[in-house]
């Protein structure tokens, strides 16, 4: 049975989690947000699925599209936020 485009898709980011996530680790000091990271860029991912070009480098296109949302640079590479308005 051949694949269709999106269970392609998503075949390859399930292969991408782990390097993914090692990746957003080393931006990310505590891991919880990490994770939270890490499933908000599968998010942004999945809805730029359409702007995937079949057969380009996988790894390189989720990298340069996951925007990290909701993780400032504060946030990557400051203390964890509290929540707290300075």
């Amino acid at each position: 049975m051949a694949l269709n485009y999106d269970e392609r898709f998503v075949n390859r980011l399930i292969e991408l989690q782990p390097r993914l996530r090692a990746f957003i680790r080393s931006l990310v000091p505590f891991k919880q947000d990490a994770d939270d990271v890490v499933q908000e860029t599968n998010l942004v991912l999945c809805r730029k699925a359409g702007e995937y070009i079949e057969g380009s480098n996988f790894a390189a296109w989720a990298v340069a599209s996951g925007s990290f949302p909701g993780h400032g640079t504060s946030t990557v590479a400051g203390p964890r936020s509290t929540g707290v308005s300075r």
